[in-house]
């Protein structure tokens, strides 16, 4: 019986093990990073602030160049507030690489409104959203392929409300290139800036 017990406990601790595994990502010091940074501008923190920074500083982040907005009218890059401007110092300025380089771009979004963005992607997808001072967005990422694939990986939590910060993770396939459309939900009752990471 006691036998039984132990190996019980074992397994439980296996997929205990697995399921936190699973829930980690390679961009979670970014994330985190970047939300310290967005608490601490709201907070008007400017030690923490300095603390975020230099957090992001160790980290090696490079512009998402892949990523395109959709919208008519908006500029790449359109964010100027010092959450922005923090992260966009941070980042390299060698251009996308396939070495395992975090991916940011940031961006602004009206109060009520969504933007909408689309880049290519194989294997492994990590995403994240992380809204600037006082902000909460909601995603919504919907996936295709020429060869039928047709996934959505929507926010099912908060979804009028919305968070602080999103993130999503899935695997693609890897022998063709899949079309990743992304929204980005402000739920706001301002203007926002907010940084999409990715892998």
């Amino acid at each position: 019986m006691n036998r039984i017990i132990v190996i019980m406990i074992s397994l439980l601790m296996c997929f205990a093990a697995r399921a936190q595994e699973a829930d980690t990502l390679s961009i979670d010091k970014a994330i985190a990073a970047c939300l310290s940074l967005s608490t601490a501008i709201e907070a008007g923190d400017e030690d923490a602030i300095s603390e975020a920074a230099e957090s992001l500083q160790r980290l090696d982040m490079t512009e998402f160049l892949t990523l395109r907005c959709k919208d008519e009218g908006v500029a790449e890059n359109a964010a100027d507030s010092i959450f922005a401007e923090v992260i966009k110092s941070s980042e390299t300025q060698r251009g996308q690489t396939a070495d395992g380089s975090i991916l940011t771009k940031r961006y602004s979004v009206g109060v009520g409104q969504t933007s909408r963005f689309s880049f290519t992607s194989k294997g492994r997808q990590e995403l994240a959203v992380v809204a600037g001072p006082g902000g909460r967005v909601t995603l919504r990422i919907h996936v295709k392929n020429r060869h039928g694939l047709d996934q959505r990986f929507d926010d099912r939590k908060d979804v009028r409300t919305g968070q602080r910060m999103r993130k999503a993770a899935f695997d693609l396939p890897k022998d063709c290139s899949n079309l990743v459309n992304l929204e980005v939900v402000n739920c706001s009752e301002r203007d926002i800036t907010f940084v999409v990471i990715s892998n």
